[in-house]
């Protein structure tokens, strides 16, 4: 038995034609992914023959026909090969040659990179804006500033001496000529920032005035502004409810009414990420005239100089007018000067502030008594003087008086012979008689 099967096999053996002449054809090598199906057929010269196929050096399963053809369906960028197709019997195997296939696909993942990345720049800056994508064959390159084409083309985009109006969302748009596929890159953000200058703070309203006006205050500059800051008399300005209010862009600041303590100097900071400016302007507001004081002596020697000055609270300065027991007009300006006073200048001294801007007056009186030369005012010698008249013509009197006594007595005792007592007189006092 065992012979007859070493025989039967041999006979078979001789019977069975040795694999050769293997060849592998693609229907076609030149396919888009997703879009094109490809049969691979395997031809052999040989007895009966099985077939193993490969992809690179992995086994491939797919939709065998007819045992020496491979179908791929909906081929993918990974089904480039090398396709093999292996043959064989109980004689021999063989393997075919290798088939490619070019397989088109994207573009994918378009990616965008800006050099030197910055969240702001400065006009002036050059900026480069690169786009790359997974394509084959390799994608076309457009570009889009805020969704309009810009007419450039390639994967670079240069941007020199970049200014405000180029900032905007850029994109790019990758195109495959074989898939026919475009595909948009996310867009990117450039924003461009002009250099800040020429800051002025400008105030409106046309007279100021504490209790009645209304005034805004609005800073402008050139360039790009990220921030905007207030201050007054170096600190930082901070809204009043129902009175100072600031807008939404920091821009403009509105006061009403205007009060004396919004006098003031008003700062405006400006900046941006590559710089700052400053400005100030000085707010005077209108007031008064308030707190009339009149100051002087209120009594002075006949003969003397009158002298009053006037004063008040107001912004700006006021007018002073003068009046002498509210009739008569004495003069103006802040001092009333009069020389040689009388007694007719006792009275009441009037002194009526006028502020021009506000249009408001206000007014003091001022008692001013005139009067006779005081004791206290006399020099020594004058003092001296009048007490030696006043002691002279109390001497005289008394001695008057003494010889009229004298005769009175004589007529009535003529018998009698009287002789007259003897006096002494001081300087320092009134005396007393011995």
């Amino acid at each position: 038995m065992e012979l007859r099967r070493g025989l039967g096999w041999g006979r078979l053996h001789r019977c069975t034609e040795r694999i050769s002449s293997v060849t592998l054809v693609a229907s076609q090598t030149e396919l888009v992914e997703f879009n094109s199906s490809v049969t691979l057929t395997c031809s052999v010269s040989g007895s009966s023959p099985s077939f193993q196929w490969f992809n690179r050096s992995d086994e491939v399963t797919g939709v065998l026909v007819d045992k020496g053809t491979l179908m791929i369906v909906s081929v993918t960028r990974y089904d480039t090969g090398p396709y093999k197709c292996n043959t064989s019997n109980i004689v021999n195997s063989e393997m075919s040659p290798g088939v490619s296939l070019t397989i088109a696909y994207g573009p994918d993942n378009v990616i965008m990179v800006v050099t030197p990345p910055a969240e702001f720049y400065s006009s002036g800056s050059d900026i480069v804006l690169s786009c790359s994508s997974e394509s084959s064959p390799a994608a076309q390159f457009q570009w889009a500033l805020n969704g309009t084409l810009l007419g450039r083309e390639g994967p670079e985009l240069r941007l020199e001496n970049v200014q405000p109006s180029q900032s905007g969302k850029y994109t790019c748009w990758a195109h495959n000529r074989k898939t026919q596929r475009y595909t948009l890159s996310y867009p990117t953000s450039i924003t461009v920032l002009e250099n800040i200058s020429d800051a002025t703070i400008t105030i409106t309203g046309d007279k100021v005035i504490a209790g009645k006006s209304s005034v805004s205050l609005t800073c402008e500059v050139k360039g790009s502004i990220t921030t905007r800051k207030w201050m007054k008399n170096g600190g930082t300005l901070s809204p009043e409810p129902d009175r100072v209010t600031i807008s939404e862009d920091n821009r403009t600041v509105s006061i009403s009414p205007v009060q004396i303590e919004d006098t003031g100097q008003y700062k405006c900071k400006v900046s941006n990420s590559f710089g700052s400016i400053e400005v100030s302007k000085l707010l005077i507001v209108n007031y008064g005239p308030e707190e009339v004081h009149i100051m002087g002596e209120r009594h002075i020697e006949v003969g003397k100089q009158i002298h009053l000055t006037c004063s008040a609270e107001s912004i700006p300065g006021c007018i002073y007018l003068w009046t002498f027991n509210g009739t008569n007009t004495v003069g103006t300006g802040g001092s009333y000067i009069q020389e040689n006073s009388t007694y007719k200048d006792s009275g009441t001294y009037t002194c009526t502030a006028i502020n021009s801007v506000t249009e408001g007056l206000n007014k003091a009186d001022f008692e001013l008594s005139v009067k006779a030369p005081s004791p206290a005012g006399l020099s020594v010698g004058a003092i001296v003087g009048i007490v030696l008249a006043v002691i002279i013509i109390i001497v005289a009197a008394g001695i008057g008086i003494f010889i009229f006594v004298g005769k009175k007595k004589g007529k009535n005792k003529s018998t009698q012979r009287v002789s007259p007592p003897s006096t002494k007189f001081t300087l320092n006092g009134c005396g007393k008689g011995r």
